[in-house]
């Protein structure tokens, strides 16, 4: 995971796969623990296994900005 702003790595991981939505779901869940937030968006290519991220963030965004207008600024966009 990178954060765009700053190019800053925030973390690595190894994994069996990173085709399973699942897995992708769980680190960011992970970085949200570590770092004690959310982004206010995300951005990833379209594939299938960015479904399940796409839905915590939005969540997340929601329950925790949801001053925020998610028209405005989308918590999770595809490139």
């Amino acid at each position: 995971m990178v954060d765009n702003a700053t190019g800053q790595w925030l973390r690595a991981w190894v994994v069996p796969s990173n085709r399973m939505g699942v897995v992708i779901a769980y680190l960011l869940l992970c970085l949200v623990e570590e770092f004690g937030g959310i982004p206010l968006q995300t951005t990833t290519d379209c594939g299938s296994e960015t479904t399940q991220l796409f839905g915590f963030i939005t969540a997340l965004r929601l329950a925790f900005h949801s001053d925020i207008d998610i028209v405005d600024l989308p918590p999770h966009v595809y490139l």
